[in-house]
């Protein structure tokens, strides 16, 4: 009888896809609701601003950008640590577990699938609310920007200084050094996700994981 390859990136594909599709029919792109409405909490949530201007539409843009940092760093996490916590031992309870290792499916191929199935959760939901957040960053920014020039205008401002602040506004909005952020916060989820999925191996419930 041939002995299964100790590792089948094959093998471990299908088990990812499938834990993706498990974990979509578990609704927790739920989640991603919660982020939007985050998203227009933070687009109406205004601090009392007593500097210029253009101070003001850079503080403006920045809560926007705090609240959607802040909504995927905590919901990447809770993605990666509940989907992790749920995964083996619900295969156990529903005795997945010994249908798939009996194919035979080596440990290697099932741990490395189920991970990447998380990883692809959090990977998909990142690119959602990074597309969210784009999108929001423009327009808002557009109207903050317009607005902060037009009370300059009135103050006396020439179309230089109007063009400089505009110019300097342009970081405020989506630059690749944001996306770099939102890749940082997706290798964090991964690295929760894996300790997560370590304790998993050799946790006795869903609760202690």
């Amino acid at each position: 009888m041939n002995q299964p390859r100790l590792f089948s990136l094959h093998r471990s594909i299908v088990i990812a896809t499938n834990t993706f599709t498990q974990l979509v029919r578990m609704k927790v792109f739920y989640f991603l609701a919660a982020f939007a409405i985050l998203l227009i909490g933070a687009n109406f949530f205004e601090l009392p601003f007593t500097a210029g201007p253009d101070i003001e539409a850079e503080q403006k843009l920045t809560t926007i950008k705090s609240w959607a940092f802040g909504g995927m760093a905590l919901f990447s996490t809770i993605f990666a640590i509940v989907g992790t916590a749920l995964l083996i031992p619900k295969d156990v309870e529903d005795r997945t577990l010994y249908t798939i290792l009996a194919k035979p499916v080596p440990r290697l191929d099932y741990l490395v699938g189920k991970l990447g199935g998380i990883l692809l959760l959090i990977f998909v939901s990142l690119v959602v609310m990074d597309i969210l957040t784009v999108i929001l960053l423009e327009v808002r920014m557009s109207g903050i920007v317009n607005e902060a020039a037009d009370v300059l205008s009135k103050r006396g401002a020439d179309e230089a200084t109007i063009e400089i602040f505009r110019e300097s506004m342009a970081p405020q909005g989506p630059t690749w050094v944001m996306q770099a952020g939102v890749l940082a916060i997706f290798f964090k989820a991964a690295v929760i996700a894996s300790v997560a999925m370590l304790i998993s191996t050799f946790s006795t419930s869903t609760l202690f994981t």
